[in-house]
C-alpha cells in the first residue's frame, strides 16, 4: 500500500504571489483556475433549495461549458485459487 498526496493552493493567495511576480490575471485565469466539480454541485443544490428553475438553468449552462478529460485507472482484486 502506498500514500497519495494531492497540493492544493488556495486561488486569492496563489494569484497574489503570481501577480507580483508580473503574470497578468487574464492569463492566471485561463491557465491555472479551475472549478471543483463536487464543490460546484453542492453549491448548485443549495440553489436549487431557493430556486430550482434558476438551478436548473445554471447546471445546463455550465454543463455546455465544461470541459471533460478522461484518464485511465487501474485496480486489481485477489483471486482465489
Amino acid at each position: 500500500m502506498f500514500n497519495t498526496a494531492k497540493v492544493v493552493y488556495p486561488v486569492a493567495s496563489a494569484f497574489e504571489v503570481l501577480e507580483q511576480a508580473g503574470l497578468a490575471r487574464e492569463l492566471l485565469l485561463e491557465r491555472i483556475v479551475s472549478v471543483d466539480n463536487k464543490s460546484l454541485e453542492k453549491l448548485l443544490k443549495e440553489i436549487a433549495k431557493l430556486d430550482k428553475p434558476k438551478a436548473t438553468l445554471l447546471t445546463a449552462e455550465l454543463g455546455a461549458v465544461a470541459k471533460k478529460t478522461f484518464s485511465p485507472k487501474f485496480w486489481a482484486k485477489k483471486v482465489k485459487p
